[in-house]
């Protein structure tokens, strides 16, 4: 559904207990302002890869996300506050405004909570009725654990190849790591760190994980025997 129908208040679903959801207007970027000097919560501005411009996090937690959704290439793009959700719960009307809207693989909504406050009654209620309720118009509704967020090595390796990643590469350097990989069938960190791929191996590497081209084990901490192989069998 488009933001155009969806910017108009309705009953959604079939049990009538969404009252509404309202996306950004044409040039706004989010429903609410996050960074503001009087908050005395942390708020940080993260130079998202996939928005092309500095998105607005209310927490670490939220800047993790968005470094893990920067290396997942299934995910096209991603919004903060993206919309504002008029739910029914208990009688009372209430509002939400949902973390992040997620496009790629379907449109996806995520909420970003540490494990205490996801599992804490009203939030947990408010996650079974959004889960159940937002398919019906085309989205799907999810609470993102703070602490799966941060484990390691998967994030340390999403800041490692976003360190390196964030240049698009030339056609002459795409068909140059092809040729590598012809070759050899796959590359190491250290092979790269040593020069085998030119000056610039390390960013090939990276970018190409980004683009879903290449892959590595993410259970794993990058070393130099860190090997990079095709995701789908061929270039």
């Amino acid at each position: 559904m488009g933001e155009s129908e969806s910017n108009s208040p309705h009953i959604l679903g079939p049990h009538g207990k969404i009252v509404s959801i309202t996306f950004c207007s044409a040039g706004q970027l989010r429903m609410r302002k996050i960074v503001l000097r009087s908050r005395a919560r942390v708020t940080i501005k993260y130079p998202g890869l996939k928005p092309s411009r500095m998105v607005e996090c209310e927490s670490p937690h939220e800047r993790n996300l968005c470094r893990l959704l920067d290396i997942d290439p299934s995910v096209t793009m991603y919004t903060e506050q993206p919309c504002e959700i008029v739910y029914l719960l208990d009688g009372r009307e209430r509002r939400h405004y949902p973390d992040f809207k997620v496009d790629g693989s379907g449109a996806r909504l995520r909420e970003v909570k540490q494990r205490d406050e996801a599992y804490s009654s009203e939030v947990h209620e408010r996650t079974c009725l959004l889960s159940e309720e937002l398919p019906y118009y085309g989205y799907s509704y999810e609470v993102e654990i703070a602490e799966e967020l941060a484990k390691q090595p998967r994030l340390g390796i999403a800041t490692l190849i976003l360190r390196f990643g964030r240049r698009s590469i030339s056609q002459f350097e795409r068909e140059f790591v092809r040729r590598k990989f012809s070759l050899s069938g796959s590359l190491t960190w250290g092979g790269a760190c040593a020069g085998i791929l030119g000056p610039y191996g390390r960013e090939l590497l990276c970018r190409l994980i980004i683009e879903g081209v290449l892959t590595i084990d993410f259970n794993r901490a990058i070393s130099s025997s860190t090997a990079f192989s095709l995701r789908n069998g061929e270039f």
